[in-house]
Formats: structure tokens, sequence, C-alpha cells
């Protein structure tokens, strides 16, 4: 029956988690980097990495990848990845840390925070599944503390 209907092992291929975690602080410190109106508007169509960055962070894993000494390293080597890829290359002399979204984090997700639940809404099954927004500033705060305690 197994081998009738096909039922037999099948192989499923993840993305790392550490690598999804860097690379959304990522997106997110380019759309913040923007100048004017333009950084509002690639920060809002990024507002699902908000939501991913706090659901993530919410796992022991995670949060020990955060605080781990793999995390400088791993986040360096995607940067270098998108500089040779010539996605980001304005952005490489920046640090991380001098993005207004870990620089002046209460501006940026102040803004955010009208935006967060509507457009969140209809990614989950319950809007009460949404994390409370002051988790989310807590999650950019607590990855602003390392990005800085980094120098990155």
């Amino acid at each position: 029956m197994i081998q009738e209907y096909e039922l037999g092992p099948i192989f499923v291929y993840v993305l790392d988690y550490r690598i999804t975690f860097a690379e959304k602080i990522l997106s997110l410190f380019y759309a913040s980097m923007m100048d004017g109106s333009a950084s509002i508007k690639e920060t809002r169509a990024r507002v699902r990495h908000f939501y991913d960055l706090t659901m993530l962070l919410r796992q022991t894993d995670v949060a020990n990848f955060l605080s781990s000494a793999d995390f400088y390293p791993r986040v360096q080597n995607i940067r270098r990845d998108d500089e040779e890829l010539n996605t980001r290359e304005k952005w490489s002399k920046f640090k991380l840390s001098a993005a207004p979204l870990f620089s002046n984090s209460s501006d940026v997700t102040a803004r955010i925070r009208r935006i967060f639940n509507p457009d969140m809404e209809p990614f989950v099954f319950q809007p009460e599944d949404l994390p409370p927004f002051t988790e989310v500033e807590e999650t950019i705060r607590t990855i602003g503390e390392r990005i800085k305690q980094l120098d990155l």
C-alpha cells in the first residue's frame, strides 16, 4: 500500500533559522537607511519581517544565536554576499548600528505601530495570534543592543 500510493519517505529542505534571522535584520537595515519617504515605504513593505523577527526571537535557539559568537560572522558573511551580488553595495560602508531602525528605534517603531496589526492580520488565523506590539518593539531594541555591543 505504501508503494502503491507513494507514501514512502519524503525529503524536505528548510532554511537555516540563523540565516533567515540575519537576512531579515539586514533587510530592515537596508530599508531604514533609505532617504525620507522611500525609507517609510520600504520599511512598511517589510512589516512582516518585524513579525518574523519577533516570533523567531521567542525561540531559545534563536535567542542563543543572537547572543552567540556566531552572530557577528554570520551577519558579516551575508552582507559580503549582498555586496558581491551588487544588491547592497552602497550600504557596505555603513554600520548596522547607524541605521535609524537601531539608532532611533522608537521613531521607526512608532511609524510601524500604526500599520502593524492592519497589515499583518490577513496573515494570521486569528488577530490575537499577533504578538503585542510592545514585544515587537522589545525585539528591535534587543537586536539593536546586540548590534551596538558588537559594533556591527
